[in-house]
């Protein structure tokens, strides 16, 4: 066993710049869900589009519509494992900032299990599906 040296992953990123650690990535080409440093916008990769925190009413419409595109991609024989993913991660995201303004729909109470019922679709789906490797991001 040879004896590398260890790297020190979070004095590089602080350090850094954001291009230049995303260019370490596989996804150099894409801008991660984040917030926006005033925390008045969330831009989410999913959508490729940015929403005002405060908009309670879009973001409660936002919160159904991705939890429907995680269930139909999760349905979809065209399925992508990254693109469940980021739409998992959309979804939580908006969870949090509804949640943390006490502004949940009453459907969406239970992130887990609405995310739990996508993912027995998804099996199901798959114990239908012949193996294929997973689709790329378009």
């Amino acid at each position: 066993m040879m004896d590398v040296k260890r790297f020190d992953w979070d004095k590089y990123v602080r350090s850094a710049s954001y291009y230049a650690v995303l260019d370490g990535t596989d996804y150099s080409h894409k801008i991660p869900t984040m917030f926006s440093p005033d925390k008045k916008q969330i831009y989410l990769q999913s959508d490729d589009i940015a929403y005002d925190v405060e908009d309670i009413e879009m973001l409660k419409l936002k919160l159904s519509a991705l939890l429907e595109r995680l269930k139909k991609e999760a349905k979809s024989v065209d399925w992508s494992y990254e693109k469940l993913y980021l739409l998992q991660v959309d979804y939580l995201t908006i969870f949090t900032i509804l949640a943390d303004r006490s502004a949940l729909p009453d459907d969406h109470n239970s992130p887990e299990e609405n995310l739990r019922i996508a993912m027995e679709e998804f099996k199901n789906q798959m114990r239908k599906t012949p193996a294929q490797p997973p689709l790329p991001l378009q």
